[in-house]
């Protein structure tokens, strides 16, 4: 890309650009689609759009120079071996980025015209999410990082690790919400299950470093001794719960080219299902947890069953049977609520008796 600018300038051509690979940026889209039938072949067809300078307009003539100074200073970070956030990134340059969005939409852009993860740019989203349990990681530069059973560690980039030691983990347990997350870590189930199980969170929708790391341990490879390790979410029950643990599972269209890295595929749905929501009838206080749905709830689930039929249909349902069924949407619409995970709270021994399962098949 630098060549090509320095020999439009040589050539003093009436302008300079860039092109860059686009993503779809509308929910409608997202959802309209199977991530699972995204390949490398659907990315190259990706839209493109060219930034010229001067441009045609001001408004032009600014993004071409946004571009440019987020291949620097990539370019910079590469030769210098020096990994940056997207947060490091607008640092480097407020004055001319103006606003954080824009760098992280130009980031990812970059990336997918390339071809490539952010991460072999040497630029990472700063982690967010929390990790706990019998777990202890290698690291590249030598170092050993155990993790605490009853104090969250935040997570760390998986590029910096070599291997991870999960010989006493039975279950990775993903939990959608920090507080979910944090009141089990002080639960009777925990001081139980502690020492043969993982919790993690990404405090609802997850960051890329949260998917990566559960990436690096759910799925069999030599970094983990081949281990093929349960993994189960825990969401609430609305539409932004299961899409929150699709993404878990197959990852975003936005970033579809960085999903191979970045997804589980095998992970199982563990609750919050309808189901669960019996016992909260009857009791005052959890019943004035349950919420009506929006108008966009409603609309997300409708869409989302839409592409739930159109997958039947297709003999893609099954294999994703798991992350969103068909009945449970169905029922979501006909009751008309939503329920987070702290309505358990409201009942004795709420959240226990949904992980029962789990402490029974692994922990004897």
């Amino acid at each position: 890309m630098f060549e090509q600018i320095v020999d439009d300038l040589l050539n003093e051509r009436s302008e300079i650009s860039i092109t860059l690979r686009t993503r779809p940026r509308s929910q409608a889209t997202v959802l309209a689609r199977d991530l699972q039938q995204i390949t490398t072949t659907t990315v190259a067809a990706h839209a493109t759009k060219k930034l010229s300078f001067p441009g045609k307009t001001a408004d032009e003539a600014w993004r071409f120079s946004v571009v440019l100074r987020i291949l620097q200073i990539m370019h910079e970070a590469l030769r210098n071996d020096v990994v940056l956030s997207k947060r490091d990134v607008y640092y480097r340059d407020p004055a001319l980025f103006g606003n954080q969005n824009i760098v992280d939409r130009y980031v990812d852009d970059i990336a997918l015209t390339f071809g490539m993860t952010r991460s072999s740019l040497n630029v990472t989203a700063a982690a967010k999410g929390l990790i706990a349990g019998a777990a202890k990681f290698y690291k590249r530069d030598g170092s050993i990082t155990t993790l605490a059973l009853y104090e969250s560690t935040l997570i760390f980039d998986p590029k910096d690790l070599f291997s991870v030691d999960m010989t006493h983990t039975r279950w990775i347990l993903v939990i959608e919400k920090e507080a979910t997350f944090r009141s089990l870590l002080n639960s009777p189930f925990w001081r139980s299950a502690s020492s043969q199980g993982i919790l993690l969170t990404g405090k609802g929708y997850p960051d890329l470093s949260t998917r990566r790391l559960l990436n690096f341990m759910g799925i069999p490879s030599m970094r983990n001794g081949f281990l093929a390790i349960p993994v189960y979410g825990l969401v609430d029950f609305d539409p932004d719960g299961l899409s929150i643990l699709s993404t878990y599972q197959h990852g975003s269209l936005a970033l579809a080219h960085e999903n191979a890295e970045h997804t589980v595929p095998g992970m199982q749905w563990l609750g919050l299902r309808s189901i669960h929501l019996q016992d909260v009838i009857g009791h005052v206080h959890a019943e004035q947890e349950l919420l009506a749905l929006t108008a966009r709830d409603r609309g997300m689930a409708r869409r989302m069953l839409d592409r739930e039929i159109s997958r039947e249909g297709s003999g893609a349902h099954h294999e994703r049977q798991q992350t969103c069924p068909r009945t449970e949407l169905q029922r979501m619409l006909m009751l008309n609520f939503k329920a987070e995970l702290q309505v358990l709270d409201a009942i004795p021994e709420g959240v226990e008796n949904l992980l029962a399962p789990l402490l029974r098949a692994f922990v004897a």
